[in-house]
């Protein structure tokens, strides 16, 4: 059945940002839905069914990611015709505003939950919505803590080569100079993703999308939350030993060139798996941008564990 329409496809393709800085309408799209947490604005990307039976994907970006949605749009291209997507830019990133809070996963938790909560207030999804979250390198993190608070409002749970507490100290202690060749600067003044390393190479980005990444790349590379987010940090005490809860389906996607420069990490991430029968560790080839060349892989394995649209 198709359900009933929650919000009006009019009312969702108007550009929501001219009503709050005219400076970022301009690099908004008709999708971009800015809401309020904590009194600052949280930009959400929309796209998909728009009624009561779409299930709702929720994705959420790495370190330092200057344009979220642009980053995730392989990905949201493969899901948006079936699923209701809603891509989060975290604050300092995308569109939304700088935050009044430190940056910790536990904050990041709470502002999702808080920023998804406001999107069920409005009617844009369904109150009764469960979330299969995925979650892309550092916001792991922030994935474990929120599955970890509502598991009640968490369908399944993707990883695409996200960190969890105790891995980087796993790795390390294995492979002592894993690290050494990094590109986090401790101290970094103005980084995150540089554009043309990241995109170039995509297929599927028009050129006013790309100028849209350069854009926001401008915008938000001198900021504290993507410098922040540029240097080395350890696991939070608060988080150590946490896993998610069991009877949520987790998978853990990792790219060959991991395994090839740590072996290790395929054992350590199939021990974190959930007991429940939709729990897998999968190996796809690439790098750790998977979702940029493994889209159409990606989105199977994320159907794979959310409810199917009657």
């Amino acid at each position: 059945m198709s359900g009933e329409t929650i919000a009006t496809r009019e009312n969702l393709k108007m550009n929501r940002w001219e009503q709050i800085d005219p400076e970022r309408a301009a690099l908004a799209t008709e999708f971009d839905y800015p809401v309020k947490v904590s009194n600052r604005s949280m930009n959400l990307n929309i796209q998909g069914p728009n009624d009561s039976s779409a299930q709702v994907v929720v994705l959420m970006p790495g370190r330092a990611v200057s344009a979220p949605t642009e980053d995730m749009k392989p990905l949201i291209d493969q899901l948006k015709a079936i699923r209701r997507v809603v891509t989060i830019s975290p604050f300092g990133m995308g569109l939304s505003d700088l935050p009044d809070k430190k940056q910790t996963s536990e904050q990041r938790a709470d502002d999702f939950f808080a920023a998804l909560q406001e999107l069920k207030r409005q009617g844009v999804i369904p109150d009764d919505a469960r979330y299969t979250m995925v979650a892309h390198s550092q916001s792991g993190q922030a994935n474990l803590v929120f599955a970890n608070k509502h598991p009640e409002t968490v369908q399944g749970v993707v990883m695409i080569d996200a960190y969890l507490p105790g891995q980087d100290e796993y790795l390390l202690s294995m492979y002592p100079d894993l690290f050494s060749d990094s590109v986090i600067d401790d101290d970094a003044e103005s980084q995150g993703d540089l554009p043309d390393d990241n995109y170039n190479d995509v297929d599927g980005y028009t050129e006013e999308e790309k100028a849209r990444i350069r854009a926001l790349y401008e915008r938000n590379k001198d900021n504290d939350v993507i410098i922040s987010e540029m240097k080395k940090s350890s696991t939070p005490e608060s988080l150590v030993g946490l896993r998610f809860p069991d009877n949520i389906p987790t998978v853990f996607l990792t790219p060959q060139d991991t395994t090839e420069q740590a072996p290790a990490i395929t054992d350590w991430r199939t021990e974190q798996i959930t007991s429940s029968q939709k729990s897998k560790s999968v190996e796809l080839p690439g790098t750790h941008f998977l979702h940029h060349t493994q889209a159409p892989a990606i989105a199977q394995e994320i159907l794979s564990i959310s409810e199917p649209i009657w």
